[in-house]
């Protein structure tokens, strides 16, 4: 009887292909097929009663002290190098260490998009 539950549950949903995730969007950076144009970041977020804006994207878990970038939807740490958030200050911090994490992650992210626009 459980198992009856469970199939027509899962029958009942909508799911995305194999190794993606529905991920919950909070800015969208808009590229131009023109070089010479800037990017341009659209701010998504919403309130609280809102429903937010949500994509489906390549996902794997992330773990260790080198995690995998996400092609399609990751944070500003790997797509722009911007370090983590100094919890005092509220900014990015300026600690060296955490400026050389950013990067490297960074340096992630962009292997796999050439590796991706490669492909």
């Amino acid at each position: 009887m459980l198992l009856n539950a469970l199939v027509a549950h899962g029958r009942s949903r909508t799911m995305g292909p194999a190794y993606y995730q529905t991920r919950t969007l909070h800015w969208i950076v808009s590229l131009s097929a023109d070089p010479t144009l800037p990017a341009e970041v659209i701010d998504v977020r919403v309130g609280r009663k809102e429903k937010p804006r949500v994509a489906t994207a390549p996902y794997k878990v992330r773990s260790g002290s080198k995690p995998d970038a996400f092609l399609l939807a990751d944070n500003a740490a790997f797509v722009f190098a911007v370090p983590k958030t100094d919890p005092k200050t509220k900014l990015p911090s300026e600690d060296a260490r955490e400026i050389a994490k950013a990067d490297e992650r960074h340096q992630r992210y962009r292997a796999l998009a050439l590796q991706f626009t490669a492909a």
